[in-house]
């Protein structure tokens, strides 16, 4: 995840990203060996108003837009990996096309 500090310097963080048939849930990751996770955010699938699956190569990225207290704010995610959700260790990547169809679903927009 990036965010942006007072300065307006990116931050990136290790998050993961776990979707559910509401919600969008951020969980921040630490570690090296012995990873842990912590709970750092939810988007409800109502309050995003678009998002985009990007890809480069191998690497993915999600951009989602979303209203907050009346304002229109936007979150970028880069490097994404799909992960096995019983260990949580990634996996061959899946096409941008399958992630696509499944956030397409989740969120109602077929």
């Amino acid at each position: 995840m990036e965010e942006k500090d007072s300065e307006g310097d990116t931050i990136a963080r290790p998050v993961l990203l776990v979707a559910t048939d509401q919600r969008l849930i951020m969980l921040e990751e630490s570690g090296l060996l012995n990873k842990t996770y912590k709970y750092a955010g939810h988007f409800e699938y109502r309050d995003v108003t678009s998002y985009e699956i990007t890809s480069f190569l191998k690497i993915k990225g999600l951009k989602i837009s979303f209203m907050h207290r009346g304002r229109k704010m936007r979150t970028d995610y880069r490097n994404l990996t799909e992960v096995d959700p019983a260990t949580l260790r990634a996996i061959v990547p899946v096409p941008v096309e399958n992630t696509r169809a499944l956030l397409d679903g989740l969120m109602g927009r077929r």
